[in-house]
């Protein structure tokens, strides 16, 4: 997990199941189709809150509870269905 800097095995992890999403546009702004995800989500019980590693693809990074992820208007749809 580059995000967060450490290993884990994902024997430790609690699959939520599988989930798509799509999305209009495409990462080269071509008009003619749009991009499709399938992620295998997992969750995991972590006893720290390591630091977030900022990367080129993100702009801004930040640990949140769910509570504030789910009311947060600044979190897109897709990463909110997760938790629900």
């Amino acid at each position: 997990m580059a995000e967060i800097g450490f290993q884990i095995s994902i024997d430790e992890a609690t699959s939520l199941g599988v989930f798509e999403h799509f999305y209009e546009t495409n990462r080269f702004g071509a008009p003619d189709y749009g991009t499709h995800y399938v992620v295998l989500a997992y969750e995991l019980n972590l006893k720290q809150q390591p630091p977030v590693q900022m990367d080129s693809q993100h702009s801004e990074i930040r640990w949140m509870s769910e509570a504030e992820l789910l009311s947060a208007t600044d979190v897109h749809p897709n990463a909110k269905a997760y938790f629900r």
